[in-house]
């Protein structure tokens, strides 16, 4: 049985060394996209790894602070 995903949903999972992201999109009726954020070799791998999921996804939401 595979998931049922509407307009705008967005399911993020860890794994191993990154953070997979499956979200459906508005222009392709019915079809996901899986993004993958991959964590590189720093101290703060997981941290930027995630960061850079987030601003991936929400970018639009996420204001800018100076």
């Amino acid at each position: 049985m595979e998931p049922d995903y509407d307009y705008g949903d967005i399911l993020i999972k860890r794994v191993a060394n990154e953070w997979l992201v499956v979200s459906s999109s508005e222009h392709e009726g019915g079809k996901v996209s899986v993004f993958v954020y991959e964590d590189k070799e720093n101290p703060n791998r997981i941290a930027e790894s995630l960061y850079n999921l987030l601003l991936g996804q929400f970018e639009p939401y996420i204001k800018e602070v100076c």
